[in-house]
């Protein structure tokens, strides 16, 4: 638990304050009051009340990345819910939208901006850094399972002609899916060839060296 103080002339003033500054509803913390001066007599000095707002650093993750998200999916025009769950140990926020083609884009590239967009901010927020996946229709998992066929298929290809064969321009994500999938395989060698956003994966036969990313 995380927590911060704050002070007002009621307790539902500085409450208010707190809940501010930390993005979160009134139900996802915990309130104690630890100072409290009262006016003399009901009239003299000036009553101020100082409490302790303690709170899951997670839920604040949460708030803050699906009131972002939610923000830019609304600019968008974009008809949509957002759900919050947990995967690999990272806040993954998936998009419920009949427009799940236009979130995930051409080869992926709008859901990966939203994805890069969302840790960006969430780590600014938080002041460290924080990982958040941004997913609709299962995409990720979808893709995920592609690129390893592919893989595969390519490097059955390769065992079956001998000949060594070039996949089409990756990003470094989707190349590691492929040097992982393909790793433990005895007979072929994955080697990454070019640069920037033409970078992609050689598979050949396998005759020694080093796997590169």
């Amino acid at each position: 638990m995380e927590w911060i103080e704050e002070e007002g002339k009621t307790r539902s003033e500085a409450l208010e304050k707190a809940l501010s500054k930390i993005g979160l509803p009134e139900e996802k913390v915990e309130v104690e009051v630890i100072q409290e001066n009262k006016k003399k007599f009901g009239i003299i000095g000036t009553r101020r009340v100082k409490i302790k707002v303690s709170y899951d650093p997670r839920d604040r993750v949460v708030v803050i990345a699906k009131e972002n998200l939610e923000e830019i999916l609304h600019k968008m025009d974009l008809t949509c819910v957002v759900e919050e769950a947990e995967r690999n140990g990272s806040l993954c926020l998936n998009i419920i939208s009949p427009q799940s083609a236009l979130i995930i884009g051409k080869r992926g590239e709008t859901i990966d901006a939203l994805q890069y967009l969302m840790s960006r901010i969430v780590s600014k927020k938080m002041s460290q850094k924080v990982n958040v996946i941004v997913d609709t229709e299962n995409y990720r998992e979808k893709h995920v399972d592609k690129i390893e066929k592919l893989a595969r298929k390519t490097a059955d290809e390769v065992r079956s002609t001998g000949r060594a064969a070039f996949l089409a321009p990756m990003n470094s994500r989707d190349r590691r899916i492929v040097h992982l999938t393909l790793q433990d395989d005895k007979d072929v060698n994955t080697l990454s060839k070019g640069e920037g956003p033409r970078r992609k994966i050689k598979i050949s036969p396998r005759a020694g060296g080093e796997v590169e990313e």
